[in-house]
């Protein structure tokens, strides 16, 4: 995610990464500091490959609660969560060569041995997940939910013209509105990792391995 300071008022970010807890906190702290240094409008650069549900809903919710005029602009590719965070906009454009990405999602289990009752909750809370993300696409293109359902179900890859059709985009532009402004430097510097020490040991003695029942 990229900053850059507000000009007459309006402020743009680009945000060209994974959607994951670190870069939303980044995106949403970056955004307030905008707004509170006087930002009045919001120009949301999106390409994404998408990530964690989670974490692109708490950006969505965040976006539709500004009290700014909110603006997103697609380009490259905008997949998965990341076109629920595209629909927070009230105006909506992207590139030609845009493209969306629409499917169910999938999830992770970490656990191999786990209790029935915990992957009962964690049914339920997927199967909420992916209702919430069925509900958002559907209410904000003002499309039927069976329609959604389906395109999700099979998998889709939009053009910037089918997306449009579909009420995802508004406007299909040629050039990105890209303003002139100076950058700022990142809102967090990668830290400098030291190198270990790695001390030689002797190589142990040849063992028998066996199984154990």
């Amino acid at each position: 995610m990229r900053q850059y300071q507000p000009l007459n008022m309006e402020t743009q970010f680009i945000f060209d990464s994974s959607v994951n807890e670190q870069n939303v906190i980044v995106t949403i702290s970056a955004i307030s500091n905008s707004i509170s240094a006087g930002a009045t409008k919001l120009n949301l650069f999106v390409s994404s490959p998408g990530g964690d549900m989670d974490a692109g809903f708490r950006l969505y919710d965040f976006l539709r609660s500004l009290p700014i005029e909110v603006i997103t602009i697609g380009f490259g590719q905008v997949n998965s969560i990341a076109v629920i965070i595209f629909l927070a906009g009230e105006h909506r454009k992207c590139t030609r060569g845009c493209t969306f990405f629409i499917h169910e999602g999938s999830f992770t289990n970490a656990y191999q041995n786990t209790a029935f009752k915990i992957i009962e909750e964690s049914n339920m809370l997927l199967t909420s997940q992916r209702k919430k993300n069925i509900d958002t696409i559907s209410e904000r293109t003002g499309k039927d939910g069976e329609q959604i359902t389906n395109i999700a179900n099979n998998g889709k890859i939009l053009t910037a013209s089918q997306a449009k059709n579909l009420n995802i985009v508004e406007e299909v532009i040629e050039k990105l509105p890209l303003q002139k402004l100076t950058q700022l430097p990142a809102t967090q510097p990668t830290p400098q990792i030291p190198q270990p020490i790695i001390t030689p040991t002797p190589s142990p003695s040849p063992t028998t391995t066996t199984g154990t029942h």
